[in-house]
């Protein structure tokens, strides 16, 4: 990108709030949103994080010098039933060395709405950033784009599909990547430099340890054994990841 196209930087009082926030804001409402903040947070901080992520998922290597500019990701939309003008907020958008625009989604599970609601956050970047009107012809260019998938790796499909048709006939099909975060290992994450995905990774571990009102609703004493011995495990699998963790941080 050029300095043809129009940039709407997101406001550095909202990134240095975020990122020297220690603790959670009191409009954190949602996991989702305590996860939007995080991987807000990490980028914010140290912008390279991203350079690894965006060659793992589009196989293309910037240089270690870069510059990564946070966007504006509130669009505003007319509602065409109520007419009513609101508001939609896209997770994450940043442009690349002035050239490249991505957009980047968190989720936690799988929702085939997923499409839509990207389909809709690209179209409103595409018109944001879109090519000056000095052009002769009007470009609208779709962000580089991908979701994050933070929890599972079942029924997660390698990139999200939708056929677009258009009034002239003619069709396009609209293709998403997406990242199962819970499908690398931390050898994996080492070896690629995805150290952006490690706040994500203790998410594996919450469904293997019993709730203390699980273990005291059990009905037999072999049961209750059971399920402690299971928590047992699962700290010292954490454990051990974190002591890993700490390792390929250093």
């Amino acid at each position: 990108m050029t300095n043809t196209r129009n940039m709407y930087h997101l406001h550095s009082k909202d990134i240095e709030d975020i990122i020297h926030n220690n603790g959670l804001p009191d409009e954190i409402s949602t996991e989702t949103q305590l996860w939007d903040l995080i991987i807000k947070k990490a980028t914010y901080s140290s912008p390279r994080l991203l350079l690894p992520l965006i060659y793992e998922i589009y196989d293309k290597k910037y240089p270690d010098d870069s510059t990564i500019v946070p966007l504006s990701t509130e669009y505003s939309v007319e509602r065409s039933d109520t007419k009513e003008i609101s508001t939609i907020k896209a997770d994450f958008t940043f442009c690349v060395n002035d050239s490249d625009i991505y957009h980047f989604e968190c989720e936690i599970t799988y929702n085939g709405l997923i499409t839509i609601r990207m389909f809709e956050y690209d179209v409103h970047a595409a018109l944001n950033y879109r090519t000056d009107a000095k052009n002769p012809q009007l470009i609208l260019e779709f962000p580089k784009s991908a979701v994050l998938f933070l929890q599972g790796t079942k029924k997660i499909p390698d990139q999200l599909s939708c056929l677009i048709k258009f009034q002239d006939g003619t069709s396009h099909e609209y293709r998403v990547p997406t990242i199962k975060v819970q499908s690398y290992t931390l050898e994996e994450i080492k070896e690629k430099h995805l150290c952006i995905l490690i706040p994500f990774l203790p998410i594996r571990f919450r469904r293997r340890i019993p709730s203390d009102r699980t273990i005291q609703s059990a009905k037999s004493p072999d049961k209750q054994y059971n399920l402690k011995k299971a928590v047992q495990k699962s700290k010292e699998e954490l454990t051990y990841f974190f002591q890993e963790t700490i390792l390929i941080l250093n």
